[in-house]
């Protein structure tokens, strides 16, 4: 009977996406962690505003219920001397550290089996920060991943566990204290080695032992500034290995005679002449006396040039102060050790696309394999020279033979940018965007201009990779409707397999994927025939409305298309629309399909749907709305 077609195409069974009836699929979890996209939450603890909204613990609850995987904790010291939660230097209220923790517990695995990852952004003092570790291991107990699950964390390519591996386990993500030990005796040695290996070439380099402290890595920059933004969140900066970067010109600069006291130039001046007013080139000067090498100590920055083409001197640009760890929160942090995003330097594109192979052992902070001996290596361009520290066994210092230095895993390594900065780098560094996000977990967070709590479009980042792309939970909105539909697919989990040309280097497309392509050949294309046929109570407040249906295909910009029904002139109990549209899509594992129901007569969006263009299913199907 008609009535019982109906009640047929009505019934959940017949659903065009019965994300409820979904299932995880197991052997999809078997990738490391950086192959999948993680629900992930900014600023978790929200209600609202970001200003002067409230904070709630329940929020916690809620969230991890909808499946997210990845919540955020902003952590400060309490006036008891017990951390708290809120959104620093702001008007939000604060909760307790503990009520956060406990609310985790009950909630974490309820929705979803699979790993969470607790996001520190990390303010409290060393007292307290002790007190956060406590309340981490008495709440979580064996949840609580403290140390590495297996031998092949350990191995010459190690990579990230997957989230079979980590089923009901809980990560925390948070900068981490350096995990290796290098005595005095051996960075002298190490200095000696940069100063010997350099002098025949660079003679202008006689003073790089004098220059730095420790023995650094130094390559050419490229120019990738964008990624130093002073925004809050978790851009942190490394701890344990931090890179400065600077260019050296290959061929040294005409010196000034310190010592013609005939000159014009006051002393201090007189040291810049050695410079080449390049932003970054910068060479040390032939100094003649004790005197003259103290001024240009002085003078020169091996991180900077603070002087302007004219010679004027200019304020330093203001450096964050690192806060300190507490041993006992940083051996909470394995897999997702927080540090600064490094950018992309030449040598970082060329290690990226041509890896070298690895000798057999763990690698030292020097760039080579503890136990393997090597010389410095020096590669010329036209304008720069990239210069790396000697390699080596520390053992071969004369002085200590104590144990090598030892450097944390890239894979282990998460960075943090905001949304401006990501949204630079997918413009810049597509290619090797994605060949970055297939080894190591990459975050974007909304700006800090959204203080409203609006969210971004989580695509434009998912289909460069980005695996934790963190919205405000709270705002539903567009944004947050397309981030609700992508983790409905496989069972609520959380976890979402990354396409393979984003993830599979034996893809034909991967690093030759560029979302913005307009020319872009991922294969056969899907065509889609879509007939609107009709609805029923599509205008619940106003059934006297005049509805009309508009349907959009998000995705990557070569597949973003929209179209519209007409409108049906006072009908919002069940409007007869019976009209036919063609889509063409490229790239359907990152397409949707997204139901607009609008009311022409003036009250707006009253309904709407968002649903993966690979979970719809064919025939007569119907579209619940929301």
């Amino acid at each position: 009977s008609f009535e019982g077609f109906a009640r047929y195409m009505l019934d959940s069974e017949n659903c065009a996406f019965p994300f409820e009836e979904q299932r995880v699929d197991v052997e999809k979890m078997q990738h490391p962690l950086s192959h999948y996209y993680i629900a992930s939450s900014h600023n978790t603890y929200l209600t609202g505003h970001q200003l002067r909204g409230d904070s709630s613990v329940a929020l916690y609850s809620q969230v991890l219920l909808t499946g997210c995987r990845c919540v955020e904790l902003d952590c400060w010291d309490g006036d008891d001397g017990y951390p708290v939660i809120y959104h620093g230097h702001t008007l939000t209220s604060k909760i307790p550290f503990r009520a956060v923790v406990e609310e985790i517990n009950k909630s974490a695995f309820v929705a979803s089996k699979y790993p969470i990852i607790l996001s520190l952004e990390n303010h409290c003092s060393l007292v307290q920060q002790d007190k956060m570790a406590n309340i981490f291991k008495e709440v979580f107990g064996d949840k609580l991943i403290t140390k590495f699950l297996n031998e092949l964390d350990f191995n010459d390519d190690p990579r990230l566990p997957s989230p079979e591996q980590l089923k009901e386990k809980i990560l925390i993500k948070n900068k981490k204290i350096a995990t290796y030990s290098a005595p005095v005796s051996t960075m002298a040695f190490a200095k000696q080695r940069v100063m010997q290996a350099t002098k025949d070439k660079h003679p202008t380099l006689g003073l790089m032992g004098q220059w730095f402290i420790n023995p650094v890595i130094m390559m050419t920059d490229g120019s990738d500034d964008e990624c130093s933004e002073d925004d809050d969140d978790d851009d942190v900066f490394e701890d344990d290995i931090e890179t400065r970067r600077m260019s050296l010109t290959a061929t040294p600069p005409p010196l000034i005679d310190f010592n013609d006291r005939s000159s014009s130039l006051p002393r201090r001046r007189r040291s810049l002449a050695a410079v080449d007013h390049h932003r970054t080139s910068l060479s040390p000067p032939a100094l003649s006396s004790s005197l003259d090498r103290e001024s240009a100590r002085k003078d020169f920055s091996p991180t900077r040039n603070c002087y302007k083409n004219d010679g004027v001197k200019v304020p330093p640009k203001k450096r964050k102060v690192k806060k300190e760890i507490a041993k006992e929160l940083s051996d909470l942090v394995i897999y997702c050790q927080a540090v600064k995003f490094p950018g992309f330097s030449n040598t970082v594109r060329n290690q990226a696309s041509n890896r070298c192979p690895r000798s057999g052992k763990r690698s030292s902070i020097f760039g080579g394999s503890l136990g393997s001996t090597s010389t410095t290596t020096s590669s010329t361009s036209s304008n720069n020279t990239v210069i790396l520290i000697p390699t080596g066994d520390c053992s071969e210092s004369p002085k200590d033979k104590e144990a090598p230095v030892k450097t944390t895993p890239r894979c282990f390594q998460v960075s943090s940018i905001n949304e401006a900065s990501a949204k630079k780098l997918c413009r810049k560094h597509h290619y090797n965007l994605i060949a970055h996000t297939e080894e190591q977990l990459l975050r974007a967070y909304p700006a800090a201009m959204r203080i409203d709590s609006s969210n971004f479009n989580p695509l434009i980042f998912w289909s460069y990779g980005f695996q934790l792309v963190a919205l405000n939970y709270q705002t539903e909105d567009m944004n947050q409707h397309l981030n609700n539909s992508m983790f409905e697919q496989n069972g609520g989990s959380g976890y979402i397999l990354k396409p393979e040309a984003l993830r599979c280097k034996t893809h034909p497309m991967f690093q030759r994927f560029n979302p913005m392509d307009k020319d872009i050949d991922m294969g056969p294309v899907v065509i889609m025939t879509l007939t609107v046929i009709s609805g029923q109570y599509v205008c619940p407040h106003n059934h006297g409305g005049s509805p009309s249906v508009e349907i959009e295909i998000v995705g990557i910009p070569v597949d973003c298309t929209r179209t519209k029904t007409k409108a049906i002139h006072r009908n919002g109990l069940n409007p007869i629309w019976n009209e036919t549209f063609i889509f063409t899509v490229k790239f359907k594992d990152l397409a949707f399909v997204r139901f607009l129901i609008t009311d022409t007569s003036g009250s707006g969006v009253t309904a709407q749907r968002c649903i993966p263009l690979n979970c719809l299913r064919q025939g007569y199907r119907h579209v619940r709305l929301r």
